[in-house]
């Protein structure tokens, strides 16, 4: 699959990766170049917006602080931006606990 590798151990523990819409698909298509259009953007992204497991990708990316690339349809500025939701709502829930 292109020039990144895969074989993280834990990664796809439960075998979803075996069918995202990107499997087959070379690598570039996602590790798009700085300064890359926004065509190029769209085109990857429209492969993972029917994808049956684009929650499982994104999860994944979220949860390993995946900094480069398209996962689950996001690209990194819209993966920190739920991080940093899912910490204050987090947050918020822990004080409300207390």
């Amino acid at each position: 699959m292109g020039t990144h590798s895969f074989d993280i151990d834990g990664f796809d523990i439960d075998g979803w990766r075996q069918h995202a819409n990107c499997k087959g698909i070379a690598t570039d298509l996602f590790y798009l170049q700085p300064g890359c259009s926004a065509y190029d953007i769209r085109a990857a992204k429209a492969v993972c917006s029917n994808c049956t497991v684009a929650k499982q990708c994104l999860d994944y990316a979220v949860e390993n602080f995946e900094t480069i690339g398209i996962w689950g349809g996001t690209n990194e500025i819209e993966r920190r931006s739920m991080r940093r939701n899912n910490k204050i709502i987090n947050i918020l829930e822990i004080n409300h606990n207390q």
